[in-house]
């Protein structure tokens, strides 16, 4: 964070004509940065607020806020707007897609995943995780609505999709080790992953083979 004058004190600091980037130098500018004629950091808080702001990627103006803020870097888990992204697809044309991140508690959070396509089909996707001393469960849930398959005809439908996995240390008293995973990989559509797996971010438990679902019970002794 760097700009033409600075003030600062135990709780704000204010730098006019500032820019911020958390990307390393390469070649002659950063890939990404945020300048505005304002920048206002609350200590506190833990906030950045930008008056007037442009989002640049290599120098080139992409957005502009009028008022924008983000958490510092220094915070490592809070509620917000995560990175949008553009996908481009032979089949399914371009989309949109923009998660926000939710923190339920200290052991809980929620991402919800909408993607809009500009051919009429909406992706509602839900990731939720649950961390506890001795077990963990996570689950991905999505709806996509208005696919029209060419071969099926003109009717419009909806798919789902629905991955979770369990895992827990039992700590079983007469095993050196006892670990037990559950997991489920189901989809309502036998193409389902093939034609939206562009648009299903990468996580643990998403399935690695298109073609092949598992749902299984794992007991290590």
């Amino acid at each position: 964070l760097y700009g033409n004058t600075i003030s600062s004190n135990q709780n704000i600091s204010k730098i006019s004509k500032g820019v911020f980037t958390t990307c390393k130098k390469r070649e002659k500018c950063p890939p990404w940065k945020i300048s505005a004629g304002e920048v206002i950091h609350d200590k506190n808080k833990k906030i950045i607020n930008y008056k007037n702001a442009w989002l640049q990627v290599y120098d080139k103006p992409v957005f502009y806020f009028p008022k924008f803020f983000h958490p510092d870097p220094s915070v490592k888990r809070q509620s917000g707007f995560l990175k949008p992204q553009l996908n481009e697809s032979e089949t399914l044309g371009s989309s949109f897609y923009l998660p926000y991140f939710h923190v339920i508690s200290e052991n809980k959070d929620l991402t919800l995943k909408p993607t809009v396509f500009d051919s009429n089909i909406v992706m509602l996707q839900n990731e939720y995780r649950q961390e506890n001393e001795n077990s963990s469960f996570m689950a991905d849930i999505g709806l996509t609505k208005g696919y029209q398959s060419s071969i099926e005809g003109s009717n419009r439908n909806n798919m789902t999709h629905l991955f979770t996995k369990y895992t827990s240390d039992l700590k079983l008293q007469n095993f050196s080790k006892s670990d037990l995973e559950i997991s489920l990989e189901k989809t309502s559509n036998d193409t389902y992953l093939t034609l939206f797996d562009a648009n299903i971010p990468e996580t643990p438990i998403k399935p690695k083979n298109k073609n092949l679902l598992e749902s299984q019970i794992k007991l290590n002794l």
